[in-house]
């Protein structure tokens, strides 16, 4: 049986042709949506948040040979836990990365940071609107360095992540709660609309919009904050979802 973790799009597609190709399969998901999403694909899905224990037990119980880990580039707590687990029970771990965007752009206005942090420093001595195109759950630490009165967020259209942004005390009215990813144009309709001079986004590859977001932010003279996706060593890494199917198949 093939553990799928899952949460993203590629995931979803990755699934689909594990299914497809008549390999045993079961995904995970962290939310509700992203269980709705696999489960219309056909995909047996547990829901949940996985410690240590949890995925331990999933392992055993569902007697897992293979984690095909295709999260998101930046879910890195989940990759750390996957690849201890795999090698404590002694399991194949295999890792789905999404292709980078960076050698695909100009780097001009593209400043490069390591963490989410340095970000909200950096974005802190920039004039202007800043808009944060990272999602809801690294908020709290841009708001620690970014006057509110300046943060403009980028959200899922869900109504506890919007409830999230009012608790931190961002307004309703710097909250552009909509469902990417978005063309080049859309995204340059949004920074004049409210005014952006600096962008704070995450190298999601071109499936997650990162270079339309980039490219945008280049044709409007915004200055673009990017968070590098986190350094992790993984023993096995495809950026081909069919170098991936290819190589399961050929295991059976």
């Amino acid at each position: 049986m093939i553990l799928l973790l899952a949460g993203t799009s590629d995931a979803r597609a990755i699934g689909t042709e594990l299914k497809n190709s008549h390999l045993k399969v079961i995904a995970t998901a962290t939310s509700n949506y992203g269980s709705q999403l696999l489960r219309e694909n056909g995909l047996e899905v547990l829901c949940g948040k996985l410690d240590e224990g949890a995925l331990h037990s999933v392992v055993q119980q569902y007697e897992i040979s293979v984690i095909v880990d295709a999260t998101h580039p930046y879910a890195e707590a989940i990759s750390h836990l996957a690849l201890n687990v795999a090698k404590e029970l002694n399991i194949l771990y295999l890792r789905y990365e999404r292709p980078s965007i960076l050698q695909e752009l100009s780097m001009d206005k593209i400043v490069a940071v390591q963490d989410y942090l340095e970000a909200a420093k950096v974005a802190s001595l920039e004039q202007g609107n800043v808009l944060s195109t990272i999602g809801s759950r690294r908020l709290e630490k841009l708001v620690m360095s970014i006057p509110l009165d300046r943060l403009f967020v980028r959200i899922l259209p869900q109504p506890e992540v919007i409830k999230e942004c009012l608790d931190l005390g961002i307004k309703l009215g710097q909250i552009i709660a909509m469902q990417g990813p978005f063309s080049k144009e859309l995204n340059m309709a949004l920074y004049k609309q409210f005014n952006i001079k600096t962008i704070i986004t995450k190298d999601s590859g071109e499936i997650g919009g990162a270079k339309e977001k980039i490219e945008a932010a280049q044709a409007c003279g915004v200055k673009t904050i990017l968070v590098e996706r986190p350094a992790i060593k993984y023993p096995k890494v495809f950026n081909e979802i069919y170098e991936l199917l290819k190589y399961l198949q050929n295991m059976n």
